[in-house]
């Protein structure tokens, strides 16, 4: 049985989501990105609802997420 997640790559110019297919012997299937300039977006709420408005019928079985945070010490 396949499952189908979102993954998506939050970083300080552009969020990228993709559909990700993960095969029962762990082979992955990573569909196109949609790229989204995060200047557009105001949170992470509004641009994960555009990913699922030009994702139509997906419904994620669950996620990975990274997130871009500040780097201090090095």
């Amino acid at each position: 049985m396949t499952r189908t997640v979102a993954v998506a790559d939050i970083g300080g110019t552009n969020a990228r989501f993709a559909i990700a297919e993960v095969a029962e012997d762990g082979a992955i299937n990573l569909r196109e990105p949609e790229v989204l300039a995060t200047h557009g977006y105001p949170d992470l709420a509004s641009a994960w609802r555009v990913f699922l408005e030009r994702s139509p019928g997906f419904t994620p079985e669950g996620a990975a997420l990274a997130l871009a945070g500040p780097a201090s010490q090095g």
